[in-house]
């Protein structure tokens, strides 16, 4: 089946308030559909992007898509790194996007939620219009309590444990490790791992074993970790929408995150990538 679009991504955008080792506090765009659709302009992909903001929402303008506004307040977090991993808040919750807010199909749609806006009614709704559907475990597994503090449930016990089958690339950040059994699962494993580089891990074939492949990092000088692992799953997606094997694939995902760890909020990513998209 012809498909319209390269990636269709579904996340919302947020208010993020960066707190980082020295203290000081940065007020910036956030949201994983924010920095995923930032990486897939830059490599020229045919994407769309549905996302939903509240009438503060203090950021169009550096946005290549219009987001749908809808209710009063945005998503928006604090991220604090003055204990030297991230320690997130969530300080207010955005609107739902449902499956008839979608649009078009792909050849790859992207679940890239973070504060429960993706619901599983439009995961189940992905997968019909795309070829191939990627989640961000993040999306998934997050909950959050009486104080915005952000919690992590085991995938089992969400919304989403009877959906999992529509999921073909499952992507694992340290956070989510303890949140996921690869045994219950059917899907192709991401795991993101900063500086150590990612790991694929394929589906099982018939002997039920799972065969993981380390696809090694790029240098990077980090100033920022937010939002690397959405700039390394808009890579991945965009290397499999141009026919690259999954490893490839995940080398123009670690170059992605390398360079979004470099700058503080949504990254500049030049286009040099000779030699990654080959």
């Amino acid at each position: 089946m012809a498909r319209e679009l390269d990636i269709l991504v579904v996340g919302n955008c947020c208010h993020d308030t960066l707190i980082g080792k020295d203290g000081r506090e940065h007020r910036v765009l956030g949201g994983s559909a924010a920095y995923i659709s930032a990486v897939l302009e830059v490599l020229g992909a045919r994407f769309r992007t549905v996302s939903k903001v509240g009438r503060d929402f203090r950021y169009p303008d550096a946005l290549s898509f219009s987001p749908r506004i809808e209710g009063e307040r945005s998503t928006s977090f604090i991220d604090d790194y003055r204990g030297g991993e991230r320690c997130e808040t969530l300080e207010a919750e955005g609107p739902r996007i449902r499956a008839n807010d979608l649009e078009g199909s792909a050849r790859i749609a992207i679940a890239c939620g973070v504060a429960g806006e993706v619901l599983p009614e439009t995961l189940r709704a992905l997968r019909a219009r795309a070829d191939l559907v990627l989640a961000d475990a993040q999306g998934l597994v997050r909950a959050f309590g009486t104080g915005g503090e952000v919690r992590m449930q085991p995938l089992a016990n969400t919304t989403f444990a009877c959906d999992l089958e529509t999921i073909d690339w499952l992507k694992i950040g340290a956070g989510e490790l303890a949140c996921v059994d690869p045994a219950a699962l059917r899907a192709n494993l991401l795991f993101t791992d900063g500086p150590r580089g990612s790991w694929l891990e394929l589906a099982p074939g018939q002997s039920g074993a799972r065969e993981r492949i380390h696809v090694p990092p790029f240098p990077a000088e980090e100033r920022d970790a937010t939002g690397a692992g959405d700039c390394f799953l808009a890579g991945f997606a965009f290397g499999l929408s141009r026919g690259l094997s999954p490893e490839r694939a995940a080398r123009l995902g670690n170059f992605c995150g390398a360079r979004a760890v470099e700058t503080v909020g949504i990254p500049r990513i030049d286009a040099q990538l000779d030699g990654l998209l080959s």
